[in-house]
């Protein structure tokens, strides 16, 4: 046989008969898919196909052993080999087309079953590979339909987002519109309120500068209608107001000479005055304790006699105010501090709460009741809290008084009733307020009260002759 020309049917057909002594079912001739060869497909034990091929080994040796023949001795061995030998080369002759198509065969099928062992190890391979895969294809596919729904719902979502974003678009351009709107709107009411303002301002200005001159008017119309109750006072019989006589200018200038010989003549020695006026004393010590240390001004010092009863009394810090040159200069020489100026302008320089005292001697009679109210009210936020305030001036009480000395002093503008300057010392803030009489008559026309009774006068006489000539006034500062 020549071995050479075996065909793949030949083949074929050797596998299948192997396959079938080894109770194995036969192929397909022709598989048409490799699923179809996997479900068809057992492939055979390598184990069993190399218990198949050892016995074809053996083929491979026909003719070429001998045997042993241990039983066999001498001539009758010898013969036996001959034969043997013999055999062996008829068996060679004749077998050596099976010796070679066993090698060839066994060649061939050793090739086979190792690739075939090949093809199983990669079959493996590819099959757990493939295993994998379906695996990773499943999760790939599943992963798939996730995103796909994912990417539909993204879709979905992009598209109500692309329609929130148009209509935020078209709700922000109405908004801008709205906004330039109303940037303009809030301009032109910042420039009304900025005319608003400016007018407010005009009308605040205008308002205060009303205010203020209504304020003036009123105080001087309420100041008129003071002075007018005060010449109601003094009217005569036939109900005419007597005219308020104007206040003489005597007291600085030229008539600064004429008043202070005035004084000299009328009033009184220094002396007497000084004695006079040490009847004050015993009230301010009780009040202060002490004047050391306090400050006091005498607004119409005069000649200085109370700056001397005060020093001489322990007050350190005593300032006397007087518009006449004259007096002022005797007040120098005994060493007082004094200024020359109007009472009321003085007091208007001073700071609120500065003085502990002020003291006017024959003062008040000599202003206007402007000037009186003005001088109270200063008076008021001039001192400090618990000060005191004294004045003396003549007692319109005292028909004398009020009807005959009163006048003779040029200077004088009108009689303070005891009780309207009660009245202004409570209206300017004074807590305390004493009026009280000062310097009785003792003598009139050179007659003592007691000459006068004798001839029988009449007790009411008595009393408005012989009244205190002045009366004094004591305030105590809230």
């Amino acid at each position: 046989m020549d071995y050479k020309k075996l065909s793949s049917e030949s083949l074929d057909t050797i596998f299948r008969e192997i396959r079938i002594r080894n109770g194995k079912s036969d192929l397909p001739s022709s598989p048409e898919t490799e699923d179809q060869i996997r479900s068809v497909v057992t492939f055979p034990n390598l184990e069993e196909i190399d218990a198949d091929m050892a016995p074809a080994a053996v083929g491979t040796s026909i003719g070429m052993n001998r045997a042993e023949m241990r039983a066999k001795k001498g001539i009758s061995r010898f013969f036996a080999r001959l034969v043997e030998k013999l055999y062996l080369r008829i068996a060679e002759l004749t077998n050596r087309d099976v010796r070679t198509y066993n090698s060839a065969m066994l060649t061939a099928v050793t090739v086979v079953r190792n690739r075939v062992g090949t093809l199983f190890e990669n079959d493996a391979v590819l099959m757990e590979n493939d295993k994998l895969l379906e695996d990773r294809c499943g999760t790939i596919l599943a992963n798939q339909d996730d995103l796909r729904r994912e990417q539909m719902q993204n879709r979905s979502d992009l598209g109500d987002t692309a329609r929130d974003v148009f209509r935020l678009n078209l709700r922000q351009e109405k908004l801008e519109a709205a906004s330039s709107e109303n940037r303009e709107s809030i301009e032109a009411l910042h420039a009304q309120i900025r005319a608003l303002e400016e007018k407010l301002a005009q009308s605040e200005k205008a308002g205060a500068e009303a205010a203020a001159a209504m304020e003036k008017k009123l105080e001087s119309m309420h100041a008129q209608h003071q002075e007018d109750l005060s010449v109601l006072r003094w009217t005569n019989t036939s109900g005419q107001a007597a005219p308020a006589p104007e206040r003489p200018s005597v007291t600085s200038g030229p008539g600064a000479v004429f008043y202070h010989d005035f004084e000299e003549h009328f009033r009184g020695s220094q002396t007497d005055i000084r004695h006079r006026l040490e009847g004050y004393m015993p009230r301010v010590l009780e009040h202060f304790g002490t004047l050391s240390g306090k400050a006091i001004l005498d607004i119409g010092c005069g000649r200085g006699e109370m700056l001397d009863v005060l020093v001489s009394n322990g007050a350190d810090s005593v300032v006397g105010v007087d518009m006449n040159p004259v007096q002022l200069q005797i007040c120098r020489d005994k060493g007082h501090s004094v200024a020359e100026d109007d009472c009321l302008h003085y007091l208007a320089e001073l700071k609120d709460n500065s003085l502990d005292a002020i003291i006017g001697i024959q003062i008040i009679e000599h202003l206007s009741f402007e000037e009186l109210v003005q001088l109270f009210a200063e008076c008021g936020r001039v001192l400090k809290k618990n000060g005191m305030l004294l004045l003396e001036t003549p007692n319109c009480a005292n028909l004398i008084t009020a009807t005959r000395y009163f006048y003779l002093d040029p200077s004088h503008v009108r009689p303070v009733h005891p009780e309207l300057a009660g009245f202004l010392a409570q209206r300017s803030g004074f807590s305390y307020v004493d009026v009280f009489g000062m310097n009785p008559a003792e003598y009139y026309d050179g007659k003592s009260r007691n000459d006068i009774a004798a001839a029988e006068h009449s007790e009411l006489l008595d009393g408005l002759i012989f009244a205190p000539q002045d009366y004094a006034l004591i305030g105590i500062r809230a």
